[in-house]
């Protein structure tokens, strides 16, 4: 099945990050850009690639649960991104 039926059908997408980069501490001290870059840029990625509407593209979880304070959920906030608090 493909991205595009899975939203149709009403599944939800999300991001996760580009590159999921190690060391895994080093998430914590990502600076703004890294966060735009990491989490939007896979939005636009599922978009460009995946044929999904990247509005479409709602949630996120950061890479090895490690989150990044203020600044990560600056960035989620200017870019109208929603976490997923499940953990």
């Amino acid at each position: 099945m493909n991205a595009p039926v899975l939203v149709t059908s009403g599944h939800e997408l999300a991001s996760h990050s580009v590159t999921h980069r190690l060391p895994q501490s080093e998430w914590t001290r990502a600076g703004y850009d890294r966060w735009r870059l990491e989490l939007a840029g896979q939005r636009q990625n599922l978009a460009a690639l995946g044929g999904v509407p990247a509005g479409q593209v709602r949630g996120t979880r950061a890479p090895f649960l490690e989150t990044g304070g203020d600044t990560q959920y600056r960035m989620m906030s200017d870019q109208q991104v929603i976490a997923w608090t499940d953990y």
